[in-house]
């Protein structure tokens, strides 16, 4: 997983994820609001959420619990990054939860794009060099493997 991203891509990955791992439930909430307010159906893939408006989110302790998850799933790809196994089965699990409640790449590939939206924000100037160049092969890398298993989820439907 690791082999397009350097060694040191890897170490200003890691660093600066510490900056959004000091507060991740409050993190992964703010990134949810962020990917409802850039693709509003998505928020009726929830149930706990799709009655609920933004504002009322805000507040929300299932939105600030579901972030939290997602972002220590994340937290666990990133420190897994110079151990690409463990990595690559984190990301297959979750496409695998996903999959039975309809989630598709396109949906995936959307969330990799709040991400990048989410971090270059988290960052600010420090979204620059080897860290951006290292961002961005991670998202690169998280799309190609998260296509990798909806395709063999779909052929295994398919048989």
């Amino acid at each position: 997983m690791s082999g397009s991203l350097t060694p040191l891509q890897i170490a200003a990955v890691q660093q600066t994820w510490d900056i959004v791992a000091q507060n991740l439930k409050e993190n992964g909430a703010q990134f949810f609001l962020r990917f409802f307010q850039e693709y509003p159906p998505y928020k009726d893939n929830f149930k706990s959420f799709r009655q609920h408006s933004l504002e009322e989110l805000k507040t929300s302790p299932k939105l600030r619990a579901h972030g939290s998850i997602v972002f220590h799933n994340l937290a666990s790809v990133i420190k897994s990054l110079d151990d690409p196994d463990v990595a690559v089965i984190i990301i297959r699990k979750i496409v695998q939860d996903h999959y039975p409640r309809g989630i598709r790449l396109q949906h995936f590939v959307n969330v990799t794009k709040t991400l990048e939206g989410f971090l270059a924000d988290a960052f600010g100037d420090k979204f620059t060099g080897d860290v951006k160049e290292g961002w961005l092969g991670v998202i690169e890398l998280l799309k190609t493997l998260m296509a990798d298993e909806m395709n063999n989820l779909e052929t295994a439907s398919n048989t």
